[in-house]
């Protein structure tokens, strides 16, 4: 099938979520997502005890029990899956995520770990914070509130012709933690596991789903703990960028650091950053 996601056009053979699929191959397909074999590993490792590999244009990873991953000059995927897996949701969840993380970076794209919500359709805040800072928590509650879902975990930017960043939406879901829908006030009952053993849902945002490419009010970090609510300018708000961007440590084993790192200051300078407590429900 060929679905649309992130603004590409992606030939895969295995099923992705999306707003609307397209069962004809179209002659020009953006990425080809298939399974088949992977190099044990690439030139250069990120360390001596990671599985994680690079050069130039290429990113190949593992994951211990799921399965080995190859993305290509921001072209094409291919997932090669450990024998004992029985079940695709891993590999889609990694597909979705670091994967599709580092292909749209090899595409120029800056992208984002975090969640990007519109309250009046015309804008957006992208929500950033470290694990379990509450992310999906922030945007589901805005979801429950009326507003609009652009992307959840991968956030693509890019700049228009005017040089003003805009979001690219992502696919129509928000994932939750059973924790976070309870809070919230969302049942789970019916909805799908992100992965057989984790009490993590996918809620079906069809209705609310941003299908258009929006600009960026403002890049908004979650503090974990409470503190001091601030504003950030200059070299902070650019290592703040940097910090929440997805997979950073990715980008020089792809040889795209410098480029990527070009793009964040360019951000930076057109956005503002600051920083807001965590949801109280």
């Amino acid at each position: 099938m060929v679905y649309f996601l992130f603004g590409l056009w992606i030939d895969s053979d295995i099923t992705l979520p999306t707003a609307g699929s397209i069962f004809l191959m179209r002659p020009s397909v953006d990425v080809v997502i298939r399974e088949g074999m992977t190099p044990d590993q690439l030139e250069q490792r990120l360390s001596p005890t990671s599985e994680a590999f690079g050069e130039e244009g290429k990113l190949l990873f593992s994951v211990p029990t799921i399965g080995r991953f190859l993305i290509e000059d921001g072209r094409r995927i291919t997932y090669q899956k450990d024998p004992d897996l029985t079940e695709s949701e891993s590999i889609r969840l990694f597909l979705l995520g670091s994967c599709m993380g580092a292909l749209l970076q090899q595409r120029g794209v800056i992208v984002l770990h975090g969640n990007a919500v519109s309250m009046d359709g015309k804008t957006c805040s992208i929500f950033v914070g470290d694990s379990g800072a509450g992310k999906s928590t922030m945007a589901a509650w805005h979801y429950r509130k009326g507003s609009l879902i652009l992307a959840d975990d991968v956030v693509a930017i890019v700049f228009n012709e005017a040089g003003d960043p805009m979001v690219i939406p992502s696919f129509p879901q928000i994932k939750l933690w059973q924790a976070s829908a309870d809070l919230l006030g969302i049942s789970t009952d019916g909805l799908k596991r992100v992965r057989p053993q984790d009490e993590k849902y996918s809620l079906p945002i069809m209705a609310q789903f941003c299908r258009s490419t929006l600009p960026i009010l403002e890049v908004v970090e979650i503090l974990k703990e409470p503190g001091q609510v601030k504003s950030y300018t200059g070299v902070e708000k650019l290592g703040l960028l940097q910090l929440h961007s997805y997979r950073y440590s990715f980008l020089g084993l792809m040889g795209i650091q410098n480029a990527y790192l070009a793009g964040l200051v360019r951000l930076a300078g057109k956005v503002l950053v600051r920083s807001c407590e965590r949801v109280k429900i």
